[in-house]
C-alpha cells in the first residue's frame, strides 16, 4: 500500500538536475480552516516512487465501497484520491478525523494519472489541510459511508509509515543505502581492545606535518612532507621564499589531490587555505583553496560575481573538490556552509536545506526522497547520515536540530529513531542497525566529526585527511608481524617482499600482508601469495619499501596500521650517500633492516636507529623449470651470456652498454667463437628520460651491427624468467652498484657461472670462489645518471679489459666455471635459504619482542 508520491517538479530533476539556486524552497502550509474548497489549479501528481504502485483492486468478495489512496501525508496536509466505482459520477466527500477534530473536502480535483488508470473522468483527487503533528491516529474515510481509505487509520510517525506493507520500495531503498555504508565502513571491530598500550613509534603524522621555521619563515606552509614531495618531483622549495612556498603548496594540491584518502595538511596550511581569497570583489565564502580549485578544474563556473554561479561553484567545491583533498571537510569553511544551507522549510518535520535537496536531486537513485511528505524527508535524512560513511564532509551540512531529533531515542528497544528505521529496512532486528550506527559514529569521531553538529568539535586539528580509514582494517593491536610492500609486483622490491614472507614462515611466524605499491611503476606479475591479508594491526610491521616511499605510505595507509606498532623498514639503496629525499622516511622508522654489509654501512651513517643486516632469502627452485632456448627465441647452439634488469632501474647503474662493449671486446665481430649476448629487460618503451633514451639508442646502434646480440623487452612470470636463465650458459652483471643483486643469486641457484662487478651489495655472496669478479674504479655519479644523486656520491666503473677477460675465462675454462658455479649454489643453499634467513629474522624479532614485552 503506497502512501506517498513525488511531485512533477522534483521528478524532472532526476533527468536534468537543477542548479542549486533554482531549487525553490518549500513553503509552509497556509493557516486556513481545516475544510478547504477544491482548487481549480491543482497540479496532478504521478504515482509514488518510493512506495509500491497501487492499481485498482479487482477483488470482488466483498467489493469495495470506494477505491482510493493516500498519496502524501505531511505536517499540515493530506493528499490523495477517492472514487466510487458503483457511482462514477459521485464526488466522494473525504472526512479526516482525529478525536473530536474533523475536516472535510470534496474529492473533485482533476488528475491525469486517474484518467489514464480509468478512474472515471479523473476528477477524484483531494487535498486537505489538517495539522497532524503531535496527535494520535488519524482516520481518512468516505464521509457518506464511513469506508476507510487504504492505509487508514494513520499515525504521523515515520516508524509507523515505513512499516506499512505498501512501503516495501522505501524500505528497500534504505536497506540498499545501509549496505553501501556498511561496505564503506568495512567490517566492525570484533573483540575488546587489548590492554597493551602499544609502542611509541616514530611513524607519526606529526613528523610529516612538522615545519622547519628557520628555513621556511615566515609563512609556515612548507611541511616536511610537502618539501619531500617537491624534492621527488625535482622542484625543491626555495628556502626563505614565501612566493615559492605558496607556489609549492598550490602544485602539491593540484598534483596530489587525486590520491585516495586525502592529503596530509597541517593546521597552518588549512588555516591559510580556508582564509578568504584576497581579491577585490570576491565574496568571503570564496576561500583560497576553493578559488584555486574552481578556477583550475571548472573555469566555466568561476563567475563569482553571479550569485547563482557562485552557489553552483561552491556546491562543486564542497561535494567534490574539498573532500578529495580533505575528506573530513576541514577545507570547507563555515561561511560556505552557511551560504549553501539556507532555505530550510520553516516548522516542517525533518526539514532539508537547499544544499541537501540539491545533493539528493543529483543522484537519480535518490529521486524518490527529494519531495513529498514527512516520511520522504525522514528517509532522506537517514540516507544522508548513511552517506557520511563514504562522504564524511557531508556531516557539515546536516541540519543540527533535525539530525538530533532523528538520533534521539525512539522509545523502543531499537534505540534511536534512526536506528529503528534502519532496523525496519534491514529486517534483522535492532542489533545490526545499532551496530552500523555505532560504527558510523565512531568513524566520524575518528575524523573529528559528529552527527548533529554543524562543525568539527573544538580543537579539531584539521589533520584527518591523512588519517582516512581503510574499511579492510579494524582497530586494536594483536601480537605478530605484518609485511607491508608491493607483494604482487614484478619487481626487485616485490620479489624481496615475497622472500621475506618465505623466511618468516620458515621461522614459524605467521605474517599478514598489506599489499602496497605506492608510486612504483612496475607491473603486477608476482605469484599468488597464500598469506592472509592484514585485518588488524600487528605489534611489528616489516615495511618493504625504499626510504623515499615510506612517507607516502604513512600518508596513504590507514594510520592505525602504524600508530602503535614497532615499524621496521627493509630498505635498499645503491649509492654510497643516502639522498635527502630519504631522510624523512628514515625518521619515521624504529629500526632499519638491510640485506648486505654494504647497505648497513650506508644507513648506519644516515639514521639514528638500529640498523641490522639480516640478509635476504631466495626462493627454492621449483622441481621442474619449463622452457627451452627456442621458447625465448635463442639459438639452439652456441654459448649464451645473459643479463637481466628492469629499465626503470636506470641503465647507467645496470650498465648494459658497458656489457655490450665488454662482449665485443672479448669476442670481436667476426671472431670464430659461437657466442651470443642476451639483454633481458622490461619497461624499456616506458622510459622517457632523455639521457636514458640516448643510451638506449647507442645500445641499439651497436646491436644493429652485430646479430649475436639481442634484446628481450617484456615482463616474464617468475618461472619463465628462471627458464630463461637456465637456458643460458653464463650470467653477467657489470653493474655500477647494487643493493644486493637478486638476479645473480638466482643464476647461482641454477649453477650458472656468474660474472659480476666486485663492488657493493653483491659481495655478500660473490667471492673469488663463487664468481668471476670484475675490477673497477670508484667514480663520481653524474646527476643525470641516477635519481637523487647527492654531492660526493660515487659508484664503480667496471674495467672493460677485466670484464672482457672474465667473459673469455668462463668460455675457455668450463671446468673452472662449473666449479665456481657449484660452490656458489652450495653457498646460496646454505646461507640464503628461507630457513637460514628465517633464523636471522627470528633472532632479531625475538629481541624486539622482549624489548616490547610482547
Amino acid at each position: 500500500m503506497a502512501l506517498f508520491k513525488i511531485g512533477k517538479r522534483l521528478q524532472s530533476q532526476t533527468s536534468a538536475p537543477q542548479p542549486l539556486s533554482e531549487i525553490p524552497t518549500p513553503q509552509a502550509p497556509s493557516e486556513t480552516s481545516d475544510l478547504q474548497p477544491p482548487s481549480e489549479t491543482f497540479d496532478p501528481q504521478p504515482p509514488s516512487e518510493i512506495s509500491d504502485p497501487q492499481p485498482p483492486s479487482e477483488t470482488s468478495d466483498p467489493p469495495p465501497q470506494i477505491e482510493g489512496f493516500i498519496d502524501i501525508l505531511d505536517d499540515e496536509r493530506i493528499v490523495g484520491w477517492a472514487w466510487d466505482p458503483a457511482m462514477p459520477e459521485r464526488r466522494v466527500v473525504i472526512e479526516v478525523a482525529c478525536g473530536e477534530r474533523r475536516a472535510r473536502v470534496v474529492a473533485d480535483r482533476d488528475r491525469a494519472d486517474l484518467r489514464v488508470a480509468g478512474k472515471g473522468d479523473g476528477c477524484h483527487g483531494f487535498e486537505v489541510c489538517f495539522d497532524l503533528r503531535g496527535i494520535g491516529p488519524v482516520e481518512v474515510r468516505d464521509a457518506a459511508t464511513g469506508a476507510m481509505l487504504p492505509g487508514s487509520p494513520l499515525c504521523f510517525d515515520p516508524l509507523h509509515l515505513l512499516g506499512l506493507p505498501g512501503n516495501r520500495r522505501a524500505r528497500a531503498l534504505l536497506r540498499a543505502e545501509a549496505e553501501h555504508a556498511r561496505l564503506a565502513l568495512g567490517e566492525p571491530d570484533e573483540g575488546a581492545e587489548p590492554a597493551r598500550p602499544g609502542y611509541a613509534t616514530r611513524a607519526r603524522l606529526e613528523t610529516l606535518l612538522a615545519t622547519d621555521a628557520s628555513e621556511y619563515e615566515p609563512v609556515h606552509l612548507v611541511t616536511r612532507y610537502l618539501a619531500y614531495r617537491a624534492e621527488l618531483a625535482h622542484r625543491p622549495v626555495p628556502p626563505g621564499d614565501p612566493a615559492g612556498s605558496l607556489a609549492a603548496l598550490q602544485r602539491y594540491l593540484a598534483a596530489e589531490g587525486h590520491r585516495p584518502g586525502g592529503l596530509p595538511l597541517s593546521p597552518p596550511q588549512i588555516a591559510f587555505l580556508n582564509a578568504p581569497m584576497p581579491r577585490f570583489g570576491l565574496a568571503p565564502e570564496v576561500s583560497v583553496a576553493a578559488y584555486n580549485a574552481i578556477v583550475d578544474a571548472r573555469p566555466e563556473a568561476s563567475d563569482f560575481a553571479d550569485p547563482a554561479a557562485l552557489r553552483e561553484a561552491l556546491f562543486w567545491w564542497c561535494t567534490e573538490g574539498a573532500p578529495a583533498l580533505a575528506p573530513d571537510g576541514s577545507l570547507i569553511t563555515e561561511a560556505q556552509v552557511r551560504l549553501l544551507t539556507r532555505g530550510a522549510t520553516p516548522n516542517a518535520s525533518y526539514p532539508l536545506n537547499d544544499f541537501l535537496r540539491t545533493y539528493l536531486s543529483r543522484d537519480p537513485a535518490l529521486a524518490p526522497v527529494t519531495g513529498g511528505g514527512m516520511l520522504e524527508r525522514a528517509l532522506a535524512l537517514c540516507i544522508l547520515i548513511l552517506h557520511c560513511a563514504r562522504a564524511p564532509a557531508l556531516a557539515r551540512f546536516l541540519p543540527a536540530a533535525a539530525t538530533a531529533e532523528i538520533l534521539a531515542p525512539a522509545g523502543t528497544d531499537a534505540g534511536s529513531r534512526f536506528e529503528a528505521l534502519l532496523a525496519l529496512a534491514l529486517e534483522g532486528g535492532p542489533e545490526p542497525a545499532q551496530a552500523l550506527s555505532r560504527q558510523l559514529t565512531e568513524s566520524l569521531a575518528a575524523q573529528g566529526l559528529a552527527l548533529a553538529s554543524p562543525r568539527p568539535p573544538a580543537g579539531h586539528p584539521g589533520t584527518a585527511p591523512a588519517l582516512a580509514r581503510d574499511p579492510r582494517i579494524s582497530s586494536g593491536l594483536e601480537p605478530g608481524i605484518a609485511v607491508i610492500g608491493p607483494v604482487r609486483a614484478a619487481s626487485g622490491i616485490g620479489q624481496a617482499t615475497r622472500q621475506s614472507l618465505a623466511a618468516l614462515r620458515a621461522a614459524g611466524r605467521h605474517p599478514a600482508i598489506l599489499d602496497y605499491r605506492g608510486d612504483f611503476p612496475s607491473p603486477l606479475g608476482g605469484p599468488d601469495i597464500a598469506t592472509p591479508e592484514l585485518r588488524r594491526p600487528r605489534t611489528i610491521n616489516l615495511v618493504h619499501l625504499n626510504a623515499d616511499t615510506l612517507p607516502l605510505a604513512l600518508a596513504e595507509i590507514d594510520a592505525r596500521v602504524f600508530a602503535r606498532s614497532y615499524n621496521i623498514g627493509y630498505v635498499f639503496w645503491e649509492l654510497d650517500q643516502v639522498p635527502r629525499a630519504h631522510r624523512l622516511g628514515l625518521d619515521l622508522l624504529d629500526e632499519v633492516w638491510v640485506a648486505s654489509a654494504y647497505n648497513r654501512a650506508i644507513y648506519e651513517g644516515a639514521c639514528d636507529v638500529p640498523v641490522h643486516d639480516v640478509g635476504l632469502a631466495v626462493e627454492p627452485l621449483p622441481e621442474t623449470i619449463p622452457g627451452s632456448r627456442a621458447a625465448y627465441g635463442l639459438p639452439e647452439t652456441g654459448f649464451v651470456y645473459l643479463a637481466t634488469f628492469d629499465a626503470f632501474s636506470f641503465i647507467e647503474r645496470k650498465n648494459p652498454l658497458g656489457l655490450v662493449r665488454a662482449f665485443l671486446a672479448a669476442f670481436p665481430k667476426g671472431s670464430p667463437e659461437p657466442v651470443h649476448l642476451v639483454l633481458k629487460t622490461q619497461n624499456r618503451t616506458s622510459v622517457d628520460d632523455p639521457h636514458q633514451v640516448g643510451l638506449w639508442r647507442t645500445i641499439d646502434a651497436l646491436i644493429a651491427r652485430d646479430p649475436r646480440i639481442r634484446i628481450i623487452d617484456r615482463t616474464l612470470p617468475y618461472i619463465d624468467l628462471l627458464g630463461l636463465k637456465q637456458s643460458c650458459d653464463a650470467y653477467v652483471s657489470l653493474h655500477r652498484s647494487e643493493g644486493l643483486g637478486i638476479g645473480m643469486i638466482e643464476a647461482m641457484q641454477l649453477k650458472r657461472p656468474v660474472i659480476a662487478t666486485a663492488y657493493s651489495g653483491n659481495l655478500a655472496f660473490c667471492t673469488p670462489e663463487t664468481a668471476f669478479l670484475v675490477d673497477y674504479t670508484l667514480v663520481p655519479v653524474r646527476p643525470e645518471a641516477y635519481i637523487a644523486v647527492e654531492p660526493g656520491s660515487r659508484w664503480a666503473e667496471p674495467s672493460l679489459p677485466s670484464a672482457a677477460a672474465a667473459m673469455r675465462a668462463v668460455y675457455e675454462n668450463p671446468a673452472e666455471a662449473q666449479a665456481r658455479a657449484e660452490a656458489a649454489a652450495q653457498q646460496v643453499a646454505r646461507a640464503f635459504s628461507p630457513a637460514a634467513i628465517g633464523r636471522r629474522y627470528a633472532a632479531r624479532l625475538d629481541a624486539i619482542e622482549a624489548q616490547l614485552g610482547a
